[in-house]
């Protein structure tokens, strides 16, 4: 069986965004998983990206 995938943004430093591929996860009992129809970006979500948020742990 194939495995499903999922792109997932990954801020990996500031300014150094990459689009990768992971499994999509499955859900475990009495827990579903969400299909995200949009989102949004606010001014600390640019703060973070650009590495002027402190308290940011980048992985």
């Amino acid at each position: 069986m194939t495995e499903l995938q999922s792109n997932t943004a990954l801020l990996r430093a500031p300014r150094q965004l990459d689009i990768v591929a992971r499994p999509k996860p499955i859900p475990e009992l009495n827990e579903i998983l969400v299909q995200t129809a949009a989102t949004a970006v606010c001014h600390t979500d640019l703060d973070i990206y650009t590495g002027n948020h402190p308290g940011v742990n980048y992985p």
